[in-house]
């Protein structure tokens, strides 16, 4: 490519179209046509940089959607769906506590289970019938002489005493308006015994906390209950 220059710029001299130099002063004709070049060089290289910075940036793009694959997405549900399950588990364990021995279902039952394994049950009424007796000259057989007491926190007749779960009995001495109280293992220890035990005050007031009265028996009522 020729620029075609009539009058050299440096000194005015003309000059043909084929001459490179001024044949006056030497003046490179051609030098104004390589720093237009140049410039145009550079200027072409910036664009092209230009152009291939947003492919580079669209290409980022593609790769970081590829990475979200329907596989990651599936990986995501399952790992959700896994703590759910273990949330509703741990709900489930707190709320009915396995752990916990239910014990049988009526008073009844844990009434004839109580005294079948503690005898300290009937012994302790009977002080209870001869204070009455030895005081008022009588024992009235009509009133309330024992009672199955519930849990009001479980629903259940299970109370825990002594590290232990047990049943709790109450026995009146009604000449005193007076209780005691008896507790009986729920379950065999391992000497195939039924633990039990005559609750001290303190044990008492610890446990009737969260005891209500389930079912009550006259003295003629339980010793039919218990033959």
């Amino acid at each position: 490519m020729c620029i075609k220059a009539k009058f050299c710029p440096k000194c005015g001299t003309p000059v043909a179209n084929h001459e490179k130099f001024c044949p006056h002063c030497g003046f490179h004709l051609y030098s104004l046509i390589d720093e237009n070049n140049s410039s145009l060089n550079s200027s072409g290289a910036t664009t092209i940089t230009q152009q291939k910075n947003p492919t580079s940036s669209k290409l980022i793009q593609v790769n970081n959607e590829a990475n979200s694959t329907p596989q990651n997405a599936g990986h995501s549900k399952g790992f959700s769906f896994f703590l759910i399950m273990l949330l509703g588990l741990g709900i489930f364990i707190f709320t009915t506590k396995p752990w916990i021995p239910k014990g049988l279902d009526t008073a009844d039952q844990v009434m004839q289970y109580s005294n079948k394994h503690d005898k300290n049950i009937s012994l302790m009424r009977a002080y209870g019938q001869l204070d009455e007796s030895l005081v008022e000259g009588n024992v009235d057989h009509t009133i309330d002489a024992y009672s199955v007491m519930k849990n009001s926190k479980t629903g259940t007749f299970v109370f825990k005493s002594h590290n232990r779960y047990v049943y709790l009995i109450r026995i009146y001495n009604n000449h005193i308006d007076s209780y005691w109280e008896e507790i009986i293992a729920v379950e065999k220890s391992d000497n195939e015994k039924v633990y039990h035990k005559q609750l001290s005050k303190a044990d008492m007031n610890d446990i009737d906390s969260n005891a209500s009265v389930a079912e009550s028996w006259t003295d003629y009522q339980y010793d039919e209950l218990i033959d």
